[in-house]
Formats: C-alpha cells, sequence, structure tokens
C-alpha cells in the first residue's frame, strides 16, 4: 500500500497519523475531490518545491465505483490548470511543473496520467518488493503548458533560490510592502545584474523576456536589467512597453533604466509622453522618472515642468515621483523650478514633500533651503 508507506489494510487514526506526519516533513497538503452534489469521489496529496518552480502529487486515490468515467483524467487535468495558473499562482508559489510517481505495474494509472498531461521521463527498475514479486517506478512530469521555456524558467528560478539571503529577503520585504511576502526570494542587485549581463543576447536570455508576466519579484528585477542590456532603441523600446504593465512595485520600476535612452532622447521624449498618460500607476511613475533622469540637463526645457504638474492623481507612488522629479529640478533648474512652489501648482502633500525632499539635498545651498521652508503649506485641521 503506497509501497509500504501507509499500513494496511487502512484505518482513520493511521492515515491522520501520517498524513500530519507528511505534513510537517514536506509540507504536504491533503485534498478531497467532490462531484457537484458534495459526494466525495478522489483524494490526493501535494507538496510544493518553490525553489525548483514544482509541485509534486502523491496518493492519488479514485473511488472504485466512479472509475471509468474519465473522473480521474478531469481531476489531474483540473488540479494541474490551478497549479499552472500564472495570476494566482498555487499556495503562493510559482509552479512550472508537476510531478508524481507511479508503479510501471498500474497501467491504468500510467494511461490516465498521460490523458492528464503527464510524459514519462524516468524509470528505476525494481525499487519495491512485493511478496516476490518486484515492482519498478515511473516518474512522470507536466509542463505549464502556458509557458513556452517552461525548462528556461524553471532553471532561472532554481539558480535565484541558489542566490538566496534570507536577512536579505526580510529587509526586502519591509522595503516592499505592497508585494506578499513569498513572491519575495532574497537575491541582491550585483548578482542579478551578474545574471542579466550573461543572458543578455543569448537564447536563453530572449525567451525569458518573452515568457510574461512573471511571479517573483527577483524575476521581474531580473527582466529589468536584461532589457537595459539591450542596445538597439526600437528593440528596447518595443520591450520596455511590454513589461511594464507586469511591473508592479516601485523598485522595479526604479531600476528599469534601459542605457541605450541616452543616446536617443528626441524619440524617446514621445515616448514619455505616451507613459505619463496612462492609466498604470507604475507606467506612468516610470514616465516621470525618465523625465527626471534624461531631460533636467542640457535638454531641459521648462514646458516640462508642465508636464509634471499635469499629472494629477491619487496614487502614492505616483505622487512620490512628482515630488521627486520636482525636488530634484529644484537642486538643477532652479529658477524655472521655484515657481511652482511659490504659485502652489503641486497639490498640497505633493508640494510638502517635494520642499521636505530639497531639504535633504546637499545640491541645494542653506539659503535656498532657508527660502523653501518659508513655503511650506501648513495644513488646516478639519473643524467639527
Amino acid at each position: 500500500w503506497c509501497a509500504g508507506q501507509i499500513p494496511f489494510p487502512l484505518n482513520r487514526e493511521e492515515m491522520q497519523a501520517f498524513l500530519e506526519r507528511d505534513a510537517a516533513e514536506w509540507g504536504t497538503r491533503a485534498c478531497m475531490a467532490e462531484m457537484d452534489d458534495g459526494q466525495p469521489f478522489g483524494f490526493f496529496c501535494y507538496s510544493v518545491n518553490p525553489a525548483g518552480a514544482s509541485a509534486f502529487l502523491k496518493f492519488i486515490l479514485l473511488d472504485p465505483g466512479q472509475r471509468g468515467k474519465g473522473l480521474g483524467t478531469e481531476l489531474l487535468q483540473l488540479v494541474t490548470r490551478q497549479m499552472f495558473d500564472r495570476k494566482n499562482g498555487f499556495d503562493g508559489r510559482r509552479i512550472l511543473t508537476v510531478q508524481l510517481n507511479v508503479f510501471d505495474i498500474n497501467e491504468a494509472a500510467l494511461r490516465c496520467y498521460c490523458k492528464a498531461g503527464f510524459r514519462e521521463d524516468a524509470r528505476q527498475p525494481e525499487v519495491f518488493a512485493h511478496g516476490a514479486q518486484r515492482w519498478g517506478r515511473c516518474h512522470m512530469t507536466a509542463w505549464d503548458p502556458e509557458t513556452e521555456n517552461a525548462q528556461g524558467e524553471a532553471d532561472i528560478i532554481r539558480e535565484l533560490y541558489s542566490l538566496r539571503d534570507e536577512k536579505y529577503a526580510a529587509f526586502q520585504r519591509k522595503l516592499i510592502p505592497t508585494l506578499e511576502k513569498g513572491r519575495i526570494i532574497g537575491v541582491r542587485t550585483p548578482q542579478l545584474r551578474a545574471m542579466a549581463k550573461r543572458l543578455a543576447g543569448q537564447p536563453e536570455g530572449e525567451e525569458f523576456l518573452r515568457d510574461l508576466p512573471h511571479y517573483y519579484f527577483e524575476e521581474n528585477q531580473l527582466h529589468a536589467f536584461l532589457i537595459g542590456e539591450e542596445k538597439n532603441f526600437d528593440v528596447c523600446v518595443k520591450q520596455t512597453e511590454a513589461f511594464l504593465p507586469c511591473v508592479d512595485n516601485w523598485a522595479t520600476c526604479d531600476q528599469l533604466s534601459p542605457k541605450v535612452f541616452s543616446g536617443h532622447r528626441r524619440e524617446l521624449l514621445a515616448c514619455i509622453r505616451r507613459w505619463i498618460g496612462s492609466d498604470r500607476v507604475y507606467t506612468i511613475r516610470f514616465g516621470l522618472g525618465m523625465l527626471m533622469r534624461y531631460f533636467l540637463d542640457e535638454d531641459f526645457q521648462s514646458s516640462y515642468l508642465r508636464l509634471a504638474a499635469g499629472v494629477v492623481s491619487e496614487e502614492y507612488y505616483v505622487n512620490m515621483m512628482i515630488a521627486w522629479y520636482f525636488a530634484t529640478a529644484l537642486a538643477r533648474q532652479y529658477e524655472a523650478a521655484i515657481p511652482f512652489i511659490e504659485q502652489g501648482i503641486l497639490p498640497e502633500w505633493t508640494h510638502n514633500k517635494t520642499i521636505r525632499k530639497a531639504l535633504e539635498s546637499n545640491r541645494i545651498s542653506s539659503q535656498k533651503k532657508e527660502y523653501l521652508r518659508t513655503l511650506q503649506k501648513k495644513t488646516v485641521p478639519a473643524t467639527k
């Protein structure tokens, strides 16, 4: 019975004890499959290995009275489909492969697994003795059908986990509170940049760029750094605009900074106007960041200040970038930027945040900082 792992015949207490031990050792979860009327017809367990982006199915049982109706195949297809769901992950993890083991003499189960999309990839002969017989084991795998480069992506996730620093992960989770904790592995930026340099221009790097959306924060960081290595401006813009809808945090947004943009500022400006006009938080923030990076020095025009001031949003990460932009403008283009503060053109929160950030700058003189302090808006408490 299950290669001797569960005593035969089954009883409730021994089964419960076994499941509790397996859960403690492997994080295994037990599931029951029900008919539409609530009648149980199947059972399975699974565990997740986030470092391998894989799940493992075990102890798959079907009510003998329900066999021959296609329910086993339907159950397995439903389970794998949910595990491969890119939007939600499974147990908060990215799953690219679902694996299982089956005795090679169990031909009915082998046919069922093949129909459900599993493929045999290894056999171990005579791994279990049953009386006078010796049975072999067949290992089977189902790959995410929506991921063209599932094998390559799994390899990248395994490499990211090999570089994991749990203390750094805890630090990152505090800095990026908008992301679920399980999506942050904990890989340092220099290591991600080194991976990007190695993958840039390689087939696996190109496949990774096409494989969107990603699940882990570090995958998005790696994606941003890979785009940064692209030397063709038109290709880089195309890659950037494919990626921007998938950016879901300020860190990835701010570290997406393609090197090739600096040599194509005229063309870049048209893109910036498009990005700033988006309805996506991090696309707007990215556009403002590029305006700040490339158009506050020799290519500066006062109309760009009005472009940034014209962004109206209730989003914290957009308004924080507007404040950052104007604080930087006060450092680089003071005479053009100060009227926006003197005239109170910016919303109150953004206005005051701009001044606070400017006061922290080493590029603004003490005399100008004293003047900026006098321009802070005082919030009037609401009266009953």
